[in-house]
């Protein structure tokens, strides 16, 4: 069976997407060089009272993903941009 990922000392992955072959060696960067990290106090609802005939859904990054819909307005996230949910609880992940 063909190796795909490198052995330790090289940083290049044997088995690459076609549109990578010739890309050269991979560059290491942690994850807080190439991404932004936010509190989600500011995202909180304060009322936990859900209701399915509410419009906005309240997020979790547990198991379920939905918790709930609420009626709260505020501190809703409007970037359109890609997000990774981290649970600090289960350690799941979600990216959205």
């Amino acid at each position: 069976m063909q190796q795909l990922f490198p052995q330790e000392g090289e940083s290049v992955p044997r088995l690459r997407f076609p549109e990578f072959v010739d890309s050269g060696e991979w560059e290491e960067k942690k994850l807080g060089e190439i991404l932004d990290y936010e509190q989600p106090t500011n995202y909180l609802v304060n009322d936990t009272n859900y209701n399915d005939s509410f419009k906005i859904p309240v997020l979790t990054a547990g198991k379920t993903f939905i918790l709930g819909y609420t009626s709260e307005t505020h501190g809703i996230f409007q970037n359109s941009l890609p997000v990774i949910i981290f649970d600090d609880f289960t350690t799941a992940t979600q990216f959205d």
